[in-house]
């Protein structure tokens, strides 16, 4: 049941909150205290079924008390400059926390300190899949390309399967360790055998100056929040239904995400 507004309810309650200058104190004040007259008319009410809405009300206030002598005491505890302080808090708080953003995006980020920016490319990601995730440690992972390289026959590159993860957090200073990634991933290709990616097979054309992975991870691209690996596998001939699969097994549990959908890149 809800009680309808009184002007003499609305000239109290402007008295009692009058002497608060600080005005999100003064409008959170003010609606405390008109919680409180209705809930006191409401119980009235109930318990003096016979007494009025008006005649509720009205008690409702005397049992307020005076409403000046209550404004006084209100504004001895909310004094202004501790609210403009408490404002002021918030955005030194925010200040900070940007502040702390960039100092440690600058200081701690792996790139960085080895002399790259803090985002970039270094090699390219084919295939518009986006397939499978997974959620572990505060890390999300998640195939966002997939593609069968499919290269000259008489050029210096040999066929490959190329899986694109992208290793997403918001804890940007925790980004994941890509020896963590290489240790802890094993992938199987169409023809079942799994590939531990803790160590890569290169293509090298000494004669063309080629070099090539054809098992392993490369990492591809980074910023401040991801960081996205193409995963190596070699190939032969393609079908749109080959299947690879990634085995992921960490201290903090073990997940696979697997692709079953390759588009072919017919590279020159």
């Amino acid at each position: 049941m809800m009680i309808q507004k009184n002007h003499n309810v609305s000239v109290w309650l402007e008295t009692a909150v009058s002497g608060i200058r600080f005005k999100p104190d003064r409008q959170a004040v003010e609606e405390e205290l008109r919680e409180h007259i209705e809930d006191k008319t409401l119980d009235l009410m109930r318990i003096f079924p016979g007494m009025t809405e008006e005649e509720a009300r009205e008690q409702a206030l005397d049992r307020m008390g005076d409403p000046e002598e209550i404004g006084k005491e209100l504004a001895k505890i909310h004094k202004p400059w501790l609210g403009y302080l408490w404002r002021a808090s918030k955005w030194a708080l925010g200040l900070l926390a940007a502040a702390a953003l960039v100092v440690c995006a600058a200081t701690n980020d792996h790139f960085q300190n080895a002399r790259h920016p803090l985002w970039g490319e270094r090699a390219t990601s084919y295939g518009t899949v986006r397939g499978e995730k997974a959620e572990l440690g505060g890390y999300t992972f998640q195939i966002v390309g997939a593609a069968f390289l499919d290269y000259p026959e008489d050029g210096a590159y040999q066929d490959v399967y190329q899986v694109t993860v992208r290793v997403s957090s918001l804890k940007f200073w925790e980004r994941i360790d890509p020896a963590a990634l290489y240790s802890g991933l094993t992938a199987t290709g169409p023809d079942g055998v799994g590939q531990p990616m803790d160590r890569a097979t290169v293509n090298m054309d000494l004669e063309a100056g080629a070099s090539q992975i054809t098992v392993g991870i490369e990492q591809t691209r980074w910023d401040l929040f991801s960081r996205e690996f193409a995963i190596y596998l070699e190939g032969h001939d393609w079908k749109e239904n080959d299947r690879v699969t990634l085995d992921f097994h960490f201290g903090r549990g073990d997940f696979a995400l697997t692709v079953d959908h390759m588009e072919q890149v017919v590279m020159e």
